[in-house]
């Protein structure tokens, strides 16, 4: 059975989803060591957030170049 091609937007999401999985893990690490650096102990999810909202369009953008130039 021949295989099927891999269309348009499959070859653009998997560096996509890549990038945005890269900036999560980043930003889940970051908010982790920043909590446990703050004095009486710091909420994560408050800091996750304070991250994404500040980062959150320069990480769309890294993963639009990154699918546009891997395809």
């Amino acid at each position: 059975m021949p295989r099927r091609a891999i269309g348009p937007v499959r070859r653009f999401a998997t560096p996509f989803l890549a990038v945005l999985a890269y900036y999560a893990l980043g930003v889940c690490t970051f908010s982790v060591m920043a909590a446990s650096n703050i004095p009486g102990g710091g909420n994560v999810a408050q800091l996750i957030w304070q991250a994404v909202d500040h980062t959150s369009l320069l990480a769309v953008a890294a993963a639009l170049a990154a699918g546009c130039w891997w395809v």
